[in-house]
This record gives structure tokens, C-alpha cells and sequence, in this order.
């Protein structure tokens, strides 16, 4: 789900170089001023994504984003959010809603087919970087129709030593090998850890089996 979403926000993605998860990054916001000087550049938005508790609920996905990146209602003002339906009905307050150590104004109500947006809280950038203290999490960057995307992403990589830049879909390709690695990793620990415990059993039994004019 969360590849679909960032499937549909851009062609470049751009992240904190040499982190392990973009729940990890921080890019300095001000690099969009810098791309959108480029060519081929149609537009760059930023997004900051973030866990935290909401009331009652352990853990909520928040989402931080600049005004074009919100393709949903009114952009919301300082301490106002919106949100997703899913979280909306297990509020006890509809009115206001407090994340983390601060309280917002509920602006309005979205439902997105990417549950992984439907199950969030969305807000503007300046006040998700409150919470989390980062600039952005990430840069989406929309380029011109038929444009080389490997140069612009070149030109981009000029910018700053502390950015990664690719593709939105080597960006998701990769995201979704790194997913696939660590389950089967999972499956093979879980088979190892099984095999163990078996060979523990069968070498009791053995011991036991041996013993048994002893034990009598």
C-alpha cells in the first residue's frame, strides 16, 4: 500500500542518503527552490511520514505535506488536519484530535482506496515538522512529458552530498525487494529455530531410550 502511494506522487524521489527507511529521513526542504531552477522540472513538492500515538490508538501513520502534494480537500491551516475516515470512527472526540503532546482542529474527513492513507492523519508540513523535528522526509519531483529522467537525476544528485536520489519506481522496486528479503528471512529463521528445537527433542529421547535400565 505504502508503494502504491508513492507510486502515484512522482517521478523522483528524492531521501536522506544511507537510511534504512524513509520513516528515517530528513532532506532539507529548501533543496525544492534549487530543483525547480532545473530544467525539465514541472514541479517538487516535499512529504514528511511519521508514526505517533492518537488518543487511545497505539499508532497512527502521519503525514506531513506541502500543498500540491494534496490532492484531497482544503489544504489544512496551522493546527488543523485531516482525517481518514478509518481513524475518524474510532475517535471519541470528532471535533479534536491530539497527537503526540498537541491537540488539532479536525478540518475535514478523507477515504482514500490506498488504506495505508485511509488509516492516516494528514496535515500541513510545518506542523508535522513540529512533531517530528525534521524538515521533510522525502522530495517528490514531477518532470517534464518525455523527459530523460537518469540526467535530471544527475543534476539533482549535484545538489547536495547527503541526498539519494532515484526513480520513483527503482525507488518502489527496491522498497518492495528489501520487504521481500526480510520475510523470507523470517520464514528461514522460523525454520532454523524449529529444526533446532526438533534435533534438541530427538537427541532426549535418544539419551533417554539408553538410559532406561538406569532410570529403573
Amino acid at each position: 500500500m505504502y508503494s502504491s502511494m508513492l507510486k502515484s506522487d512522482g517521478d523522483i524521489i528524492i531521501t536522506q542518503a544511507k537510511i534504512s527507511d524513509t520513516f528515517f529521513s530528513n532532506v532539507d526542504i529548501n533543496l525544492i527552490k534549487e530543483i525547480e531552477y532545473l530544467k525539465n522540472i514541472n514541479e517538487a513538492g516535499a512529504m514528511i511520514v511519521g508514526a505517533s500515538p492518537v488518543e487511545k490508538l497505539p499508532i497512527v501513520a502521519i503525514y506531513g505535506v506541502t500543498q500540491n502534494k494534496l490532492e484531497i480537500g482544503n489544504y489544512p491551516l496551522d493546527n488543523e488536519v485531516i482525517v481518514g475516515k478509518s481513524i475518524f470512527e474510532q475517535l471519541s472526540n470528532r471535533n479534536e484530535v491530539q497527537i503526540a503532546n498537541k491537540t488539532f482542529k479536525i478540518s475535514g474527513i478523507f477515504e482514500s482506496e490506498i488504506g495505508f492513507e485511509n488509516g492516516g492523519i494528514v496535515l500541513n508540513i510545518s506542523d508535522a515538522g513540529e512533531i517530528f523535528n525534521k524538515s521533510a522526509s522525502m522530495i517528490l519531483v514531477n518532470t517534464a512529458l518525455n523527459s530523460d529522467i537518469e540526467e535530471i537525476i544527475k543534476d539533482i544528485k549535484t545538489l547536495s552530498k547527503d541526498i539519494d536520489v532515484k526513480s520513483t519506481q527503482n525507488f518502489v522496486d527496491n522498497y518492495n525487494q528489501f520487504k521481500i528479503i526480510k520475510t523470507s528471512s523470517n520464514v528461514i529463521s522460523f525454520i532454523a529455530f524449529f529444526l533446532g528445537l526438533l534435533g534438541i527433542v530427538s537427541l532426549m529421547s535418544i539419551t533417554v531410550n539408553q538410559r532406561k535400565s538406569e532410570f529403573g
